[in-house]
């Protein structure tokens, strides 16, 4: 399912660290940021082209 998945640290050792992932799925390419157990995408979305892949 996954053809690339990469993770890096954001503004390590300060206040505002996060982590960035990037993310391949059926070739479609997303990124966005995880912190405080939350997921904040960039768009393109997700949930938006799994629903266009799933239907």
């Amino acid at each position: 399912m996954f053809a690339k998945f990469e993770v890096k640290p954001l503004f390590e050792g300060q206040v505002h660290e996060r982590h960035q992932f990037k993310l391949k799925i059926h070739g479609y390419h997303y990124q966005g940021l995880f912190h405080d157990e939350e997921i904040q995408w960039f768009n393109p979305h997700l949930k938006i082209n799994l629903r266009k892949i799933t239907l």
